[in-house]
This record gives structure tokens, C-alpha cells and sequence, in this order.
């Protein structure tokens, strides 16, 4: 009889032993979700922060993000092949099409049609820069677009006055050519103007398209694109208002514009983190932005991009992934990139807006030539064909490009070449 209570005691301890490792295995099971982007201290920080936060609002998701060093998309491509890739992932813009191309990233179109309401107030470019084949994969998670800065001290000391927002393209090197000063001896002092902007920018200002509709033939040897490509060249070969490649290998023209090489500098608003970074010494940088100008008779149109938040086809729980991903897009989110410079607004209004026009450290005329371009974005994905692979694009026309400008190649020589070699990658 007592080996039978015995038997009896043991068994119900044994069966509580038994619930309470359950019960204790079911609150410690949280669901783990993972996330990468390339390494940035900076935004690695902000990025587990807000993991933290997203935790709080989700108790049974454990969030981690893991920053990616040096080769940021290959290592990527490798967790896919090997079946450990994250839940969510930040994926450059322009290799967004390769990624898709392998069927890595979730098709997001009935989520975000059903959460219409949240993304009511995004720029119709950025939601674009998401779409592949009319069907939406990713979330852009900051916005870029191109601008003209000016050093108002160079400006001042030469009594002349400011770039503005309806100067056109004609009238930008007229005033870089007054701009430019030599000393004496013939040396350079600083030129009128310095830029990065695209030949595909370019070519758009000037009424370009860069591909046909049905995204079978590349326009790049038309019109447009050969004024947009001959005026990068002839800012430096002709005009003598901008430095030659061969200035710029050692340092890059944005730090020249910094250091008082340039007066104007045709670049993105991305670069206004360069900017702020320097700011935060003794000495200010005093600067402003204006609309990129446009050829008399072109078109006001800016090319708009940003990494895009994509979920992984790997994922357990991609609509939790989901959530993440618009989370980590929500205009505090935003206003966080946009107070480090990264990003203008995502958004045409509310907090995004807001914080630009607030911001101490963006003069109030820069901000508000951000604003008025916004409205005259276009997606950087219609630079791309879905019929040809956007590495292989890019460095066509970039090798191309280099013999036109580096090595004197004749333009039509140029274009001719390669359009030939772009038509042959159309499939």
C-alpha cells in the first residue's frame, strides 16, 4: 500500500515537473525574427534600439538585428543559398531587380493594398521604387534626390548673388563661369561648379525617357541622353568651370566643395550628412540648396531612391516581418534618417515634412527646395529594364562612358556602342 502512494506521489510530481517545464518553455519560446543591414555604427545603434521598441509592443517576438561587414550583398545571397538568410533585409536599389530575378523576397502587393491608410502619404515615386512587374515586393525606407549646393561665403565675397530655384541649366554655367577664379600665377583659386549628377539625371532633365514602355529598347543614344552625357563633359572640356576626372580620383568632389574648391556642386540631398558631420566642428559650412536647374525647354524631373525593405521568401512569419519592416518605416523612423541627412521625407506631409522644416542644422532655403522638388520626383526604377540585368547595365554604360570622357572617344561612337551592347543583353 505505500509503495502504491508512493507510486501514486511520484507520478503527480512527476506530471507537475512535467507541466511546469511546459509552462516555462512557453513563455521562453518567443518567436525570433531577424533582420540585417550593411554595418554603420550609427545606425546599428538606432536599429537595435528600435528592435528593443518593436519587442515592447510584441512581448512574444524576439527581434535581432544582425549588421552585415564589408561585402554586404554577397554575404546576403550566400545565407539564401544556404537557407539562413533573415527574416527582413535592407536591399540596394539597384540590385533590388537581382534579388527578385532569384525569387528571394516576398510579394507584398495584398498586404500594402490592405493597409492602403498607412501609406496613403508616401510619395507615388517611392512606393514605385517597389514595384516589379506591377506587383509590389519591398518597402523604401529612406528617399534621395539630386540638388544644386552653393557656398554662400564664395558668393558673398564675390558680390554676386545666389543661385535660385527657376535659374535654368544655361544660366547655372553662365554664373560658373563668373564663379571660377584663377590667382595670378594661374593657379586655380576654385572652380564655378563641380557635379555627380547622372547622365541618366541629365538626359531626363532634358525630356529624356530612358527605356521604352514595353522596356525593350534603351534610349541612352538619343537626343536627351546625348545632351545630358555632352554636358557632363563639356563643364570640364569646354566651359573650363569644373575639374577633369583626373582631379577627382584623389578626393571626392564633395569634400572638394567643402574645403572651398567649388562654388556650386551639382549632387544629391543624401550628401547633406556629409555636410552636418562637418558642421559639428568650430568652423560652419555655409551653404545652400536650390532646385537642380533645368534646360530651357526641358523637364523638371528627379530621380528619387532608397533602400528597400524586402522580407524574405525564407521567413516563418514574413507578415510579422511584415509589420517590422513598416514600423521601421513610420515617420519617427524617418525622422530619425532625415536628422543624420540620409533622407529627405518619404511622406509629402505630416511629422517628415515637419522635421525638415525645422531642422537647425538645414539652412530654411534648402529645405524648402527639397520640399518643391519632391513634387516632381520620378522612381529610379524607371532607369531600369526588367529585361536586362542592372549590374551588366551599369557597367556597360559606365565603361562606355569613361572612353568619352577619359580617353576623348567620339560621342556617337560612344552611344552607338553602347546601345548596341545593351540591346544585346534585352531578353
Amino acid at each position: 500500500m505505500v509503495k502504491r502512494n508512493e507510486l501514486i506521489l511520484f507520478s503527480i510530481l512527476a506530471l507537475l515537473i512535467i507541466v511546469g517545464l511546459g509552462g516555462c518553455k512557453k513563455e521562453d519560446n518567443k518567436i525570433t525574427l531577424r533582420w540585417s543591414g550593411a554595418a554603420y555604427p550609427g545606425y546599428d545603434k538606432f536599429r537595435s534600439e528600435q528592435s528593443a521598441l518593436f519587442e515592447k509592443n510584441h512581448p512574444k517576438v524576439n527581434v535581432k538585428y544582425e549588421p552585415v561587414s564589408g561585402n554586404y550583398t554577397g554575404k546576403i545571397l550566400t545565407q539564401f543559398a544556404g537557407n539562413t538568410a533573415p527574416d527582413l533585409i535592407f536591399v540596394p536599389p539597384f540590385i533590388y531587380q537581382e534579388f527578385l530575378k532569384k525569387g528571394v523576397l516576398v510579394d507584398l502587393t495584398d498586404w500594402i493594398a490592405r493597409d492602403k491608410e498607412y501609406f496613403a502619404k508616401f510619395l507615388p515615386a517611392v512606393m514605385a521604387n517597389g514595384e516589379y512587374k506591377g506587383r509590389r515586393y519591398g518597402i523604401v525606407s529612406n528617399n534621395s534626390l539630386p540638388v544644386l549646393f552653393y557656398n554662400k561665403d564664395i558668393f558673398d565675397a564675390m558680390k554676386i548673388p545666389y543661385p535660385t530655384n527657376d535659374m535654368t541649366l544655361e544660366e547655372m554655367v553662365k554664373l560658373a563661369e563668373r564663379t571660377t577664379v584663377r590667382e595670378s600665377n594661374g593657379s586655380l583659386k576654385h572652380y564655378g561648379l563641380m557635379s555627380s549628377t547622372t547622365w541618366y539625371q541629365l538626359g531626363m532633365l532634358y525630356g529624356g525617357q530612358v527605356w521604352s514602355n514595353d522596356g525593350k529598347k534603351c534610349n541612352i543614344n538619343s537626343e536627351p541622353f546625348r545632351k545630358g552625357i555632352k554636358f557632363l563633359r563639356d563643364i570640364y572640356a569646354v566651359y573650363k568651370v569644373s575639374p577633369p576626372p583626373r582631379e577627382t580620383k584623389e578626393m571626392g568632389l564633395m569634400d572638394q566643395f567643402l574645403v572651398g574648391r567649388g562654388a556650386m556642386y551639382m549632387g544629391s540631398s543624401s550628401e547633406l550628412a556629409t555636410i552636418k558631420i562637418r558642421n559639428r566642428g568650430s568652423r560652419k559650412f555655409n551653404y545652400g540648396v536650390v532646385m537642380l536647374p533645368v534646360p530651357k525647354g526641358g523637364t523638371r524631373t528627379y530621380v528619387c531612391g532608397g533602400m528597400i525593405l524586402g522580407i524574405s521568401t525564407r521567413s516563418k512569419h514574413p507578415e510579422l516581418a511584415y509589420e517590422l519592416a513598416k514600423f521601421m518605416c513610420a515617420p519617427e523612423r524617418i525622422r530619425f534618417l532625415m536628422q543624420v541627412g540620409d533622407s529627405v521625407p518619404v511622406r509629402c506631409e505630416g511629422i517628415e515634412m515637419q522635421a525638415l522644416m525645422s531642422d537647425p542644422d538645414i539652412p530654411r532655403d534648402a529645405a524648402m527646395a527639397i520640399s518643391s522638388a519632391m513634387r516632381y520626383t520620378v522612381p529610379l526604377r524607371s532607369v531600369y529594364s526588367n529585361l536586362v540585368p542592372t549590374d551588366q547595365f551599369y557597367a556597360i554604360v559606365g565603361q562606355e562612358l569613361e572612353r568619352y570622357t577619359i580617353l576623348n572617344q567620339d560621342l556617337d561612337k560612344t552611344l552607338k556602342s553602347a546601345e548596341n551592347k545593351i540591346q544585346a543583353l534585352v531578353k
